[in-house]
């Protein structure tokens, strides 16, 4: 079962009417608030950035048609509608995020053109998959390691797909039987993928996207080493809680693996190619670079740029434009450019704090401690995870607010916005909340509950941990409010 088909199949009446008629919807929405009176405490302007941020959560969140479609549609509502100026709207194409973006896609494919990825996989399992217990740890392991190297979590996990398959094979499993040490790897594989985006800023562009909303924002620079800092931490010890929690969970005898089918596989790769040299040479040039941008000065989109660029270069890359084209998702570029300059403009407008006074108003979060708010903010998002499927949509939504309820309480802006970026990552509960979800709920070996218990229960063990991370490590290495 592919995940496409998946994914019709699991969706609801409910959610096929919203995405066939959400793009009418999300019109008479907007046109509704911009038509509205003029609250007070809220510019004109600002009443319309709202309308505009409105349709674009609702058309991306449910998708009647191509999100770079309803982008380029967005990023003219904005100028249209005297939302923000022109140049601010063009400027978002060729901003920091993009290039980062479009860098890391290029890099994306010199990886899977020379297999290097997958002879990393290959490595790992053969060298700790030993028995089922410590399979289940290098199956993490291995997403942790390529999430360095591919900026997609899609991409990685369908990378380790047939890995995944040929194991529960060699461990005994008929295909579609669903055996406790089958449901074991299938719902390690896209959680460790989870985990891995969660803690590295290039694992995926909704967390480059956040950052570049926060620097438009506050001014605020978030580098690649900090956020390494601080998301590691408090990931591999949710993935170490995984491990011990879903062997409990679906207990099965710690079984011998023959993994000669893999060493076969590693040993017909032969030794390194030219090509794979190449490319790793200069991704660990690119790593180490990002590792020290704070005494370099030079960001990460730089970096990556100059990388990309290197993988074109005769005799020492590995690309060539005519076929790197074709394998570009240039509707991201667009994507990624109407949610920045939607968000910019609630900010700009005031639109977020005017939003933000009154939910405060609401839940009382002036009179809580900062770590009691984060709590509650924590909790909201993982409520906005499990019911929806957009990781780029969730930070376009939640960052400007967040920033907003920030300024309110005169704390760091950080303080809120990195735990939730990095809990935005942790969609564990339902199949249609990640296509990784999908793709291995799509094997056969799990059932929706299986699925469905295991996330609730490390969802919840994820905000506990964020909490108890900000109120500890984080304060030793500088992420307070």
């Amino acid at each position: 079962m592919n995940a496409e088909a998946l994914s019709s199949g699991t969706s609801s009446p409910k959610e096929g009417f919203m995405k066939k008629n959400s793009f009418l919807i999300a019109l008479i929405l907007m046109f509704a608030i911009m038509l509205a009176p003029l609250p007070e405490g809220l510019t004109s302007a600002g009443k319309n950035s709202i309308a505009v941020f409105v349709f674009a959560l609702i058309v991306w969140l449910f998708r009647p048609f191509a999100e770079a479609a309803s982008s380029l549609l967005i990023l003219a509502f904005l100028i249209i509608f005297q939302v923000t100026k022109q140049k601010d709207v063009f400027g978002a194409l060729g901003s920091d995020t993009n290039f980062l973006v479009l860098s890391g896609l290029i890099i994306s494919v010199a990886m899977a053109k020379t297999n290097l990825a997958k002879r990393m996989a290959l490595t790992i399992i053969t060298k700790f998959g030993k028995n089922s217990s410590m399979l289940l740890l290098s199956l993490m392991a291995v997403n942790f390691a390529i999430a360095f190297l591919m900026p997609s979590g899609t991409a990685r996990s369908t990378l380790l797909l047939p890995i995944a398959l040929a194991v529960i094979a060699a461990l005994g499993v008929k295909e579609g039987e669903k055996s406790n040490i089958a449901k074991q790897v299938t719902l390690t594989v896209p959680a460790a993928d989870h985990f891995a985006t969660s803690s590295i800023l290039t694992a995926t562009g909704s967390n480059i996207l956040a950052i570049e909303m926060v620097k438009q924002a506050t001014g605020t620079t978030v580098y690649y080493s900090d956020w390494l800092l601080w998301g590691l931490v408090p990931n591999i010890m949710l993935a170490l809680i995984w491990w011990v929690m879903i062997k409990r969970m679906f207990p099965s005898k710690n079984k011998s693996m023959d993994i000669s089918s893999f060493q076969t596989d590693l040993k017909e790769m032969g030794s390194l190619s030219k090509d794979e040299l190449r490319v790793l040479a200069i991704f660990g040039g690119t790593v180490i670079l990002w590792m020290c941008d704070r005494w370099t000065g030079l960001n990460a989109a730089a970096v990556a740029l100059l990388s990309a660029s290197l993988l074109f270069v005769p005799k020492v890359g590995v690309l060539n434009w005519k076929e790197t084209n074709k394998k570009i998702n240039w509707g991201l570029i667009v994507f990624n450019a109407a949610a920045i300059a939607s968000g910019a403009a609630l900010g700009k407008t005031k639109a977020t704090n005017w939003v933000i006074d009154g939910i405060f108003d609401k839940l009382n979060l002036h009179n809580m401690s900062p770590y009691m708010v984060l709590g509650v903010i924590l909790a909201i998002t993982m409520l906005i995870i499990v019911l929806t499927s957009s990781k780029t949509g969730r930070i376009t939504m939640l960052v400007p607010i967040l920033i907003g309820f920030a300024q309110t309480l005169e704390i760091n802006p950080l303080f809120l916005i990195m735990p939730v970026v990095m809990l935005n990552a942790h969609h564990f509960v339902f199949p249609f909340n990640a296509k990784s979800n999908l793709i291995y709920f799509g094997t056969g070996h799990i059932h929706m509950e299986d699925m469905v218990k295991s996330g609730t229960y490390i969802s919840l063990i994820g905000i506990i941990v964020f909490v108890l991370t900000a109120m500890t490590y984080w304060k030793v290495v500088g992420l307070t409010f």
